[in-house]
């Protein structure tokens, strides 16, 4: 009987050894590694919207492999979510891999993205890239303004509006301060590395497209490029270029505005121009060097993409619409024009449908209902500013409240402010033409400068005619 009570004993023992054996390889790991998130995890808290707009964050850093404090200072508020989650889920002690399902961590970040954006500080550093007959008059108008408001410094010209274009962008064709720090690029220019050089590291580069048949008839007219090619005033004059596109063009010194005015003004060689591999390696790179590519057929949607991204107001982005032609200086085009510009111009056209594509997919992302209401709101504050503000906005030039400059023969839309309104700064500064609100801009940071002076020591080519 001992001997049988021991054996059972045994038997027992050896089960229960058994399954404490068991019980501890199959324990949770240590609190220890549960701080530590898989590495795919901390990939998936990183992204926002999509694998192209996390490719775009990152052409905006000075350098790749930052540490999570140095993107904070960069801006980038995903990665301040980011790390948020991280901070918040090691201080609940929560396991990560068992508390929370597949995608949970992305809709965490998405929510608290969200509640980031209503709680960050505006971004004051703008380079915005001004594309000829975009629309880029009407949303310089944005920054001129809220650099003015916030008494920001400008990059400015010694004198004119241009900073140097057509020719690429190089520091003689601005105005130092004595810091030589500056918050807002906003004039017509030609890119060039030298803007890098110019703004501080966490510049923020915003530019604008539209669609290139606009964006040539218009350049055309406004241009005059009928007097450039010895066709002045004649009314077949585009359709006749666009004929014999390549044999004009050829034979034509100046280029300018003739052929891609986007690219051209984002800084592509003409030499590129014809190589459609080319003209896509530069729109990759632009895709990482843009922040923001606005889309002008979807203009209010991008003001509020615009808002978003610098974390300013609504009222920031109420804007009205600059520098528009009249009827009569519009030309009507045919399909076949319409397809022939096309043609002509297929290297913005590669640019335009890559941007369009990618506003598309970021509206789908921010969400469509959610983008409907976000735009119902802005267009009710600007009919309350235009009703408080504008007797009307399709006066002729010498009408207007500001005496707007518009080449000969074509005919620009003046604003007139109603009586009690004159005088009013907000209103004022929501019509001044971009050549009177630069004047003003550079008396303010540049008070004892004298323009023609300035110009000649840069040895800058002083304009022919002057605006007073």
């Amino acid at each position: 009987m001992r001997m049988k009570a021991r054996y059972i004993l045994l038997v027992v023992g050896i089960t229960l050894l058994t399954c404490l054996f068991f019980i501890m390889s199959f324990r949770e790991e240590p609190p220890h590694h549960e701080d530590k998130l898989p590495s795919n995890i901390g990939n998936r808290a990183k992204v926002s919207l999509s694998e192209e707009e996390r490719n775009e964050d990152k052409g905006d850093l000075p350098a790749e492999g930052l540490s999570d404090e140095k993107q904070m200072e960069h801006g980038n508020e995903l990665d301040k979510v980011a790390i948020d989650n991280r901070q918040h889920l090691k201080k609940e002690g929560i396991d990560k891999r068992r508390s929370l399902p597949k995608g949970k961590l992305f809709e965490l970040t998405r929510a608290k993205a969200k509640d980031a954006n209503q709680n960050c500080s505006p971004r004051e550093n703008v380079t915005f890239i001004k594309a000829h007959k975009t629309g880029s008059s009407t949303v310089q108008n944005i920054f001129l303004r809220y650099g003015d408001k916030h008494n920001l410094q400008f990059v400015l010209p010694p004198a004119g509006h241009h900073l140097g274009y057509p020719s690429y962008f190089e520091k003689k064709h601005m105005l130092h301060n004595e810091k030589d720090v500056y918050n807002i690029f906003c004039h017509h220019t030609r890119f060039s590395q030298k803007i890098p050089q110019v703004m501080p590291v966490n510049t923020i580069y915003i530019t604008i497209v539209r669609d290139p048949v606009k964006v040539f008839e218009s350049a055309f007219i406004y241009f005059k490029m009928d007097y450039r090619l010895s066709m002045t005033n004649d009314p077949e004059a585009l359709q006749k270029f666009l004929q014999n596109a390549q044999s004009i063009y050829d034979s034509t010194s100046n280029k300018v505005h003739m052929k891609n005015p986007m690219l051209f003004d984002m800084g592509v060689a003409i030499e590129d121009f014809n190589s459609e591999a080319l003209v896509k390696k530069h729109i990759k790179t632009f895709h990482k060097r843009y922040r923001l590519v606005m889309v002008a057929e979807y203009f209010e949607e991008s003001l509020i993409l615009l808002r978003d991204l610098l974390c300013w107001t609504t009222e920031d982005v109420v804007v009205f619409k600059l520098n528009t032609r009249k009827d009569d200086s519009i030309v009507s085009l045919t399909e076949k024009a319409k397809q022939n510009i096309r043609d002509w111009n297929n290297g913005d056209v590669l640019l335009y449908e890559h941007f369009n594509r990618t506003i598309q997919k970021t509206i789908d992302d921010y969400g469509r209902s959610r983008m409907a209401a976000e735009v119902a709101t802005l267009r009710e504050k600007t009919q309350e500013l235009y009703e408080k503000c504008i007797k009307t906005d399709q006066a002729n030039k010498e009408e207007g409240y500001f005496k707007v400059w518009q080449p000969f023969g074509v005919h620009i839309n003046a604003f007139v402010l109603k009586e009690e309104q004159n005088g009013n700064k907000d209103c004022e500064s929501m019509i001044m033409p971009e050549i009177q609100f630069t004047k003003d801009l550079r008396r303010k940071q540049f008070p004892n400068l004298k323009e023609i002076d300035v110009m000649r020591r840069n040895k800058v080519k002083v304009p022919l005619k002057r605006v007073p």
